[in-house]
């Protein structure tokens, strides 16, 4: 039998990221159960469902399933709604047609509608994710703070909509969220109207002069296109009217303070929304970046990876301030919310022993330190001392895991070995690894 044999070299010289997956499925064939409140999965597997996803990127759990049907299709998928034994549901009513996500994402057609959506999550991931003792791992993370949500259904009487909401009787153990214009008094007859009111995170004051501004994505499905804003009115409200239908980033901006992200959202057409995005003040922190000799580090990179404006309460900026550490390992980071700041060093050659620490902005010139990295050369040889990358016409993966197990804080990752047998990983935190192997079998994707 043929055997692989790995040639390893350890040289003394950061952190393995993973992206996490949305999944999507079509049409209506039951979906099993993860674990959601009891009568949710019949709501989800309800015959006017057209499709669903699961995600969010940052770690899965939030569960979407999407519907057409007209008024008696509706009061029915309302009325199992109710059945779930939960402590609260939301029912949120909006104007406008929403596109389905899975179905057209871009926005390409317009045959691709959804009349209400039902939203979910497996209260098993959200207590992994955002439990009690949970730290925030990303701040820009929408729900980083919060307590999970309850079920919910969001309806949309668009134009075509064939639901005559008049008709529909809500069950008393729903609460109702009337977002549509007409209940706020506004007209969408031009476009969706916007409307935020923007306050001072700390003293809650409305702030007069600050700006709403909207991005649009770009070819490459990037928020890079200037769109449109507005400036705040002395009462603080800045008003955005006569948008069109589409995907935008919404952020809020006043002199003195930092950009705060407020939401990226799938806008209908002649709908309307309201935002109270809560501005901090700017300031910035100064450190030095100290190796284990206690000599200052020259020339790594410094990003401001995580801001809070206090313990748990997150601040989603849209840029993170970077630098790189001058000839003596100091550096500055400048245009930071005043509360707290997690910092991390991007480096291939060292790595930071408080990866998840968080500093108080601003606040005294606490030291950062670094350990060397080392690299790790992995070669896979056939009985013949051959380098291969395939066995059985099949990609071979390495993975490096630590000994003692993936905890947090730990290095960790994994490869397709490259031509000649050999994958090179850098940045390796010195300890002691495992590195098992494995053929990676094709894998099948249905749309």
């Amino acid at each position: 039998m043929n055997a692989f044999l790995l040639t390893l070299l350890v040289v003394p010289l950061f952190a393995v990221q993973a992206q996490g997956l949305i999944l999507t499925g079509t049409g209506n064939k039951p979906v099993n159960d993860p674990g959601w409140p009891e009568g949710a999965v019949n709501v989800a597997n309800l015959l006017s469902r057209i499709c669903w996803w699961e995600g969010p990127p940052f770690g899965g759990g939030e569960w979407h399933f999407e519907f057409v049907g007209d008024t008696t299709t509706f009061q029915h998928s309302l009325d199992v709604f109710s059945g779930i034994k939960a402590p609260t549901m939301d029912l949120f009513v909006h104007d406008g047609t929403q596109n389905s996500f899975v179905l057209d994402p871009n926005h390409t057609t317009t045959n691709h509608n959804v009349d209400w959506t039902f939203t979910i999550w497996d209260p098993k991931r959200w207590e992994a994710l955002y439990g009690n003792g949970k730290g925030i791992v990303f701040s820009d993370d929408p729900n980083a703070g919060k307590s999970r949500p309850p079920p919910r259904i969001d309806l949309y009487l668009g134009p075509s909509s064939k639901i005559d909401f008049a008709k529909i009787k809500v069950p008393a153990n729903v609460s109702f969220h009337d977002e549509r214009a007409v209940a706020a008094g506004v007209d969408t007859r031009a476009g969706t109207v916007l409307l935020a009111t923007i306050t001072d995170a700390e003293t809650h004051d409305r702030i007069q002069g600050a700006r709403l501004i909207v991005t649009a994505r770009d070819e490459n499905n990037r928020y890079t296109k200037p769109f449109t804003n507005a400036v705040s009115d002395e009462k603080g409200i800045a008003r955005i009217e006569g948008l069109p239908a589409g995907v935008f980033q919404l952020s809020a901006v006043a002199k003195g303070y930092v950009e705060a992200a407020i939401a990226y959202g799938d806008y209908p057409e002649h709908s309307f929304k309201k935002f109270e995005p809560a501005l901090a003040r700017a300031s910035s922190v100064s450190r030095m970046v100290l190796d284990e000799q206690g000599n200052g580090v020259k020339g790594v990179r410094v990003v401001a990876a995580n801001t809070l404006l206090a313990t748990n309460i997150p601040y989603r900026t849209l840029n993170k301030p970077e630098v790189t550490t001058d000839p003596s390992g100091k550096f500055t980071l400048k245009n930071l919310p005043i509360g707290l700041v997690q910092i991390w060093i991007l480096s291939t050659n060292y790595f930071q022993t408080n990866l998840f620490g968080y500093q108080p902005v601003p606040g005294p010139e606490v030291p950062l330190h670094v350990l060397s990295t080392g690299s790790l050369l992995i070669r896979v040889e056939d009985a013949n001392g051959v380098g291969i990358n395939q066995w059985d016409n099949q990609q071979i993966q390495v993975s490096v895991e630590p000994s003692g197990g993936a905890v947090r804080g730990s290095w960790g990752g994994s490869a397709n070995v490259q031509d000649g047998g050999t994958y090179l990983f850098t940045g390796v935190h010195p300890g002691s690894y495992n590195i098992p192997f494995h053929r990676r079998r094709r894998e099948s994707q249905q749309k």
